[in-house]
């Protein structure tokens, strides 16, 4: 399978469902509508996915342009959407192109990726997270890469006994026991988690993504953070 110059950026919406109880994605789509102002590159960057017909009239609102819709997916992933379903989409992305790069709708891409970013996403063949000390799924996928070669892997995740239906989960099951201490598998500063929003006055340098509690941080960011980044701080002012 030939690789494009880089990997697509995908996302998705999905109803939030346990165990059959659905409820409708509220507050995802409220925070569809700041990340798209705060990350107005987001539009045309993103590969979107919807989980059914509903969340595509929901996107289609936003004037987001939906690449496929998965009402075909398993019954026991709809039944248990929030977040099997996220799993679900990335591996039909994993399929589909054969890499990939999900994004949250709670992030920020505060500069634009260059090639050393591809480069290291296909560095060791390996997936990349978030790295968040004593984190209880142990990893983040809140903006996470994966290679063709992790799909059977991904697999065997989604039909892992887990504690609870949950994408992270499924990732944790399927990775090396040592996985916290091997670099291999983590961002490190290319895309950090802020959850306190004093840390956006302190972004590193190399950072190209920030997963954060409240898009209206982008406010925080540097002036030549504002300049070279996708980011539209104005808009919250």
């Amino acid at each position: 399978m030939s690789k494009p110059s880089k990997p697509p950026f995908i996302a998705g919406l999905y109803q939030y469902c346990r165990a059959g109880r659905c409820r409708q994605p509220t507050k995802t789509l409220k925070e569809i509508a700041l990340s798209l102002r705060a990350n107005p590159s987001y539009g045309e960057m993103l590969t979107v996915l919807s989980g059914d017909r509903h969340c595509l009239a929901a996107l289609s609102q936003v004037g987001l342009k939906v690449a496929k819709t998965f009402e075909d997916a398993p019954e026991f992933v709809k039944t248990n959407s929030a977040h099997l379903m996220k799993h679900w989409m990335c591996i039909w992305a994993l399929r589909e192109f054969g890499e990939f790069i999900w994004v949250d709708w709670d992030t920020l891409m505060v500069k634009e990726p260059q090639d050393d970013f591809y480069e290291y996403c296909r560095e060791h063949q390996t997936p990349k997270f978030i790295r968040i000390k004593h984190y209880w799924a142990t990893v983040n996928c809140g903006v996470y890469y994966a290679p063709y070669a992790w799909l059977d892997r991904m697999m065997a995740g989604l039909e892992a006994n887990l504690t609870e239906p949950n994408d992270e989960l499924c990732w944790a099951a399927v990775l090396p026991k040592d996985v916290v201490d091997d670099s291999r598998f983590w961002w490190g500063d290319r895309v950090i988690n802020i959850w306190k929003e004093d840390d956006m006055q302190v972004v590193p340098a190399a950072a190209c993504f920030l997963h954060v509690r409240d898009l209206r941080w982008s406010n925080y960011l540097s002036s030549s953070q504002k300049n070279t980044s996708g980011v539209n701080h104005d808009r919250f002012t």
